[in-house]
């Protein structure tokens, strides 16, 4: 039976379920909290808290030997419990309120990271996350990359719906079979060639940019920037305008 068919209480919802269980989906449920019961599960290895309305993640710091965690579309600001979950292969954090992503540091086991959608702007923590195969930050408020040099293990790479207009540290990721990039801040770099690089572009200025030009005027620098970046044959562009 699908759960979202119960009228239940959230804090029995575990109740009767083996202690010994290693994956549980408590995902699209409605919950406000975590039902504090799950700190009991400590052989879980999958774990999807994903479609809730959790804010309070501090139960999880208990289920260490979690591998997967799926904690998307939620209300979580604080994700501080995650550091002590350092068996983690895969996390999904996309599409919360989280700024402060320090703790993802100690999660150097990490191979899949997703945090599409959030209010961060400083990912100097993921440096230390070198066995990264795969990471999405699209729809952050990143623009400066630099430390993703350090990643050399990755191969997918998820940045479109950012303000970037460079990518001079890619290069060195050998092992990066795709980037996906969004466009228009490459097109106002080609067109402004003053704007230093990884210079922040706020969207009113890009939409500025484009208001000044027909449409095959920007479809001649878009060219230009295809030209440019076309040894760069594993970019994906994107367009979020």
């Amino acid at each position: 039976m699908d759960f979202n068919e119960w009228d239940f209480n959230e804090w029995d919802l575990l109740d009767g379920w083996h202690y010994d269980k290693t994956e549980i989906d408590l995902s699209q449920l409605s919950l406000n909290n975590i039902p504090p019961d799950l700190s009991k599960f400590e052989n879980l290895i999958e774990l999807d808290l994903s479609r809730n309305n959790i804010s309070n993640i501090i139960t999880l710091q208990h289920l260490t030997n979690l591998e997967i965690l799926y904690l998307h579309d939620n209300n979580i600001r604080d994700i501080t419990s995650l550091q002590y979950l350092t068996n983690l292969i895969t996390l999904g954090l996309c599409n919360n309120n989280i700024s402060d992503i320090t703790s993802l540091q100690y999660l150097i086991n990490l191979k899949e990271l997703d945090l599409f959608d959030n209010n961060i702007s400083d990912i100097s923590p993921l440096q230390y996350l070198t066995n990264l195969k795969e990471l999405c930050l699209c729809i952050t408020n990143i623009t400066d990359i630099t430390i993703l040099q350090y990643l050399t293990n990755l191969e997918v790479l998820y940045l479109y719906s950012n303000n970037i207009n460079d990518i001079p540290y890619l290069q060195n990721l050998t092992n990066l079979k795709e980037i996906h990039l969004s466009i228009e801040p490459f097109i106002v770099q080609e067109i402004n060639p003053q704007l230093s690089i990884n210079q922040q572009l706020d969207n009113e200025m890009i939409k500025q940019v484009y208001q000044s030009y027909t449409k095959d005027e920007i479809e001649e620098y878009e060219n230009k920037v295809k030209e440019k970046y076309k040894n760069y044959k594993i970019i994906k562009w994107h367009y979020y305008f």
